[in-house]
């Protein structure tokens, strides 16, 4: 296929290899910002646009771009393009305003520039206006990845929610724990392997709430007690612990389901 990326940032950067890699053509790529196009663009040696007016024909427009600018970098696409966006928590609707066909490609994974991603074990969660659409959509996606599932913009939300709290969350958690050990003379590497383990215990478990342990879910009050009086000097930090550590105990109360 021959495909157009409009984007630059870490999602283009894990794409476009994927792509070239799959054996499809990429016509060009277009990004604002040249401090971030030109080192793509360089690397892949592939056409860079700085307008939408006259993109090469494509089997595939690909918008890979902050969910805030997919409606209006959509408008300066000509509608007779198939048009798909990847993200998370935006609808198809953004795009079927404007195009018979359209869809959605999300990638269930975190993505960061100069680090390769490996789309074959990388979830594609897909979405289409139309069969035509679907057929290329489909025969896109499943040329990436080894797992290709369609999924509605109502069920996708709630995945790329989940995600956050996967991911997001998890990684900032790390951050925090990282400058904890830091401001105490600590080393962070200390944590690795706990780290690690609670990752791979909590995959093969299955159900996360099932394997929980800590102050917390023992309902240790004493040890809890002590952490919040050290976290005294950090009052959004405090606060936190104390609602994780309230969400763990009613989740134990609620036989390990939501409130």
């Amino acid at each position: 296929m021959k495909i157009f990326i409009i984007g630059c940032g870490n999602v283009a950067w894990s794409l476009v290899p994927a792509i070239l890699e799959s054996g499809h053509e990429i016509t060009g790529i277009y990004g604002r910002n040249t401090l971030t196009l030109n080192p793509l663009v360089d690397r892949f040696g592939l056409p860079a646009f700085h307008s939408l007016e006259n993109i090469p024909q494509s089997d595939l427009v690909f918008i890979a771009v902050t969910d805030s600018a997919i409606a209006e970098v959509s408008t300066a696409v000509a509608k007779e393009n198939i048009v798909v966006h990847c993200s998370g928590s935006t609808g198809i609707d953004v795009l079927a305003q404007r195009f018979n066909n359209c869809g959605v490609v999300y990638p269930t994974q975190t993505f960061s520039k100069h680090r390769k991603a490996d789309f074959k074990n990388i979830p594609l969660l897909v979405e289409y206006s139309s069969p035509e659409a679907g057929v290329v959509i489909m025969e896109f996606a499943k040329s990436l990845s080894n797992d290709v599932r369609e999924m509605t913009s109502s069920q996708r939300i709630y995945l790329h929610l989940a995600a956050v709290f996967a991911c997001n969350f998890t990684n900032h958690f790390f951050a925090v724990a990282k400058n904890i050990l830091d401001d105490n003379n600590v080393d962070f590497g200390l944590l690795y392997p706990l780290i690690n383990e609670t990752v791979e215990k909590a995959l093969k478990c299955g159900n996360p709430a099932k394997c929980q342990t800590g102050p917390a879910v023992r309902q240790d009050n004493l040890t809890l007690e002590k952490h919040i009086n050290l976290l005294e000097p950090i009052p959004y930090l405090k606060d936190i612990y104390i609602s994780l550590s309230q969400s763990i105990i009613k989740f134990k109360q609620n036989g390990n389901t939501n409130i």
